[in-house]
């Protein structure tokens, strides 16, 4: 199975490369994104989410919360007791009578295996609505490079969840376990009407255009006998499955006061989609006066991109990107794309670092002059430019980016500046790994559009 899964993803890249390069990447853009309403008197707290475990305690506790309704839009699930959990407490909200609508990528979901039978258990469910992003077709290869990559938890209008994290046990474990380093934000909507408010309005915007998009697949029942068996054995065993206990109350968490919360994504619908919220994050760089902190699992800049952050007014100086490093990263596509120009950052003004520790960080997060913080599913890379729906939040308000400011300098401390020409932490690395990223860059360079 692993053997087919890696066949189809470098036919994927081989077939989608050709018809990508026929097309030149898109300019600029207008209102084809996901641009903010004028705001009315609206409320907002925001909390930050570091902790692995605790990311994972308050997913469960926002579904056990659900009382009307619930929105999920995933990339993918990984199996394991995490992902049991998850789905457990959907089915148990979808039987006290919760809405559920669910939005997963078509080809990433890995709703397979031993979770074979969980899309039909799901939509047979009458209070479940089951929904495939793009599903692979054989005549249309350039297609399945567009992915859903959004992660996002939406309860009664009032708590919205997004961040890096996707389901799964290495998202969630204890810190003396092996996992990957993420971030969420949970956001609250207050007052009375929280659903007026222009940040959920945004965003039932952009959930109810995806659902209605073409290339979103209602589910259609499956009816083999093995299927509906699976179906039912995961019936049984998830409604019996004992999940982790929550992080409490949802009122005894530690909400912090917002200025503002804007909800954004990117536009969707063509092979290559207008780079809108690159261009909302080229704007805020070119305005901010005096510094820029980056987190992103891999930077990888092609031509256009850099012209339009080149664009504006822009200082380099004032720019600090934290990135994994060979030892730390797991993503050999990506991050041998950013090896090729890995010499031509560290030799900028850019203050380029490297994660030192063996955990991956996956945090997707940009710091505007110590008050806007962006957080969301947005890698800094043509994929995430031009191909996947991505959505994030730019929040605004100095307290929540003190914390935020914290936590990115934590990470800072363990890693180590990047210069010219060095390699850094060399010795941690096996050779092979360091020979097959190497050999890699060389390819990926050329096909950074789609990594």
């Amino acid at each position: 199975m692993k053997r087919a899964a890696w066949v189809m993803v470098v036919f994927i890249l081989s077939s989608g490369t050709l018809l990508f390069g026929m097309v030149d990447p898109p300019g600029k853009t207008g209102a084809s994104g996901g641009v903010p309403k004028p705001v009315p008197e609206d409320g907002y707290q925001a909390m930050l989410v570091e902790e692995r475990e605790k990311a994972g305690q308050i997913r469960l506790d926002l579904l056990r919360q659900a009382d009307e309704e619930m929105q999920i839009v995933y990339h993918t699930f990984h199996s394991g007791d995490w992902m049991k959990a998850f789905f457990s407490e959907v089915l148990a909200a979808a039987d006290r009578g919760v809405e559920v609508t669910i939005l997963v990528d078509g080809l990433m979901n890995q709703m397979r295996g031993e979770m074979r039978g969980l899309p039909a258990l799901l939509a047979g469910h009458e209070q479940i609505d089951l929904h495939y992003y793009k599903p692979p077709r054989a005549g249309n290869p350039a297609e399945w490079n567009n992915r859903l990559h959004d992660k996002l938890i939406v309860i009664d209008q009032t708590y919205v969840m997004t961040g890096g994290r996707n389901i799964g046990d290495k998202y969630f474990s204890p810190p003396d376990e092996p996992g990957v380093s993420d971030r969420d934000v949970l956001v609250k909507v207050t007052g009375d009407e929280p659903e007026q408010s222009a940040l959920m309005s945004d965003l039932n915007d952009y959930l109810a255009n995806l659902t209605a998009y073409k290339g979103m697949y209602s589910y259609k029942e499956e009816t083999s006998r093995f299927v509906e068996r699976r179906a039912k054995e995961l019936e049984k065993e998830l409604m019996s499955f004992e999940s982790p206990a929550g992080s409490g109350s949802m009122a005894e968490l530690d909400f912090l006061d917002v200025d503002h919360v804007a909800f954004m994504h990117n536009p969707f619908g063509e092979i290559q989609n207008e780079p809108f919220l690159w261009e909302v994050l080229t704007d805020l760089a070119h305005h901010a006066e005096d510094e820029i902190l980056v987190q992103t699992p891999y930077l990888v800049l092609n031509e256009p991109m850099q012209n339009m952050l080149e664009a504006g007014e822009f200082a380099p100086e004032q720019v600090t990107v934290l990135t994994n490093s060979l030892y730390s990263s797991p993503n050999f596509p990506a991050f041998s794309a950013y090896l090729a120009d890995r010499d031509r950052f560290a030799a900028s003004e850019v203050q380029l670092f490297e994660y030192g520790k063996a955990e991956p960080i996956h945090a997707k997060t940009f710091l505007f002059d110590g008050y806007k913080s962006v957080i969301g599913s947005y890698n800094v890379d043509p994929r995430s430019v031009y191909l996947n729906t991505e959505s994030l939040f730019v929040i605004e308000g100095e307290t929540f980016a003190e914390e935020l400011q914290g936590s990115l300098d934590a990470i800072e401390t363990d890693s180590i500046q990047v210069q010219h020409e060095e390699e850094h932490f060399q010795e941690k690395v096996p050779v092979w790994k360091d020979r097959v990223m190497t050999g890699l860059s060389r390819i990926t360079s050329r096909l950074a559009h789609l990594l």
